[in-house]
């Protein structure tokens, strides 16, 4: 028979269990931290931990804008070597697409900054 200890403030007691592989993670960051105690370890992620969602929106709209500049750089270097001439709106046109390129990749670092 378990005695309840007093003057206990937790009464509630869960208990879960890990595989090797997750206890091994568990144990892995518990010794990187500074926290010694696996029972406070485990209550300062429940409580100061977060949980992070990531959106990939962002990210594919960055890739689908890298490969339309890519491919407008080498039609325009291709254009040039053959020609010895290019046209001024290609320019304009690599140029926006880049403003646009680089506008979501600092939007998508500030949304990580945050994190």
């Amino acid at each position: 028979m378990m005695r309840k200890a007093k003057n206990r403030n937790r009464n509630n007691r869960i208990v879960f269990y890990l595989n090797n592989d997750e206890m091994a993670l568990l144990q892995g960051k518990l010794d990187e931290s500074s926290v010694v105690n696996r029972e406070e370890f485990i209550r300062k992620m429940l409580f100061d931990g977060r949980i992070v969602r990531v959106e990939f929106v962002e990210i594919r709209e960055m890739i689908r804008l890298l490969r339309s500049s890519s491919n407008n750089l080498n039609q325009l270097a291709k254009k040039a070597n053959e020609t010895q001439n290019i046209y001024e709106q290609d320019v304009v046109e690599l140029r926006e697409n880049y403003t646009i390129l680089l506008n979501v990749a600092k939007d998508f670092y500030s949304k990580i900054v945050d994190l």
